[in-house]
């Protein structure tokens, strides 16, 4: 498995000199759907949490 460690272009065009640079971690998802799916399961995780702990709080409500 390579490591992406990034990747420094520097080119000369018309006289100017373009610099940039590229890092991308081993971990990033390469396509836009792929990184939607991420996104979207994050965010039902975050909503599956957020529900857990209002149930948690109700429940512990109701016995005080």
């Amino acid at each position: 498995v390579k490591e992406r460690t990034g990747k420094v272009e520097i080119k000369n065009r018309t006289g100017k000199w373009e610099i940039s640079y590229d890092y991308k971690p081993t971990t990033y998802v390469d396509t836009a759907n792929g990184r939607t799916v991420v996104k979207q399961i994050t965010l039902m995780y975050g909503v599956f949490l957020l529900l857990l702990t209002l149930a948690a709080v109700g429940i512990s409500m109701r016995k005080a």
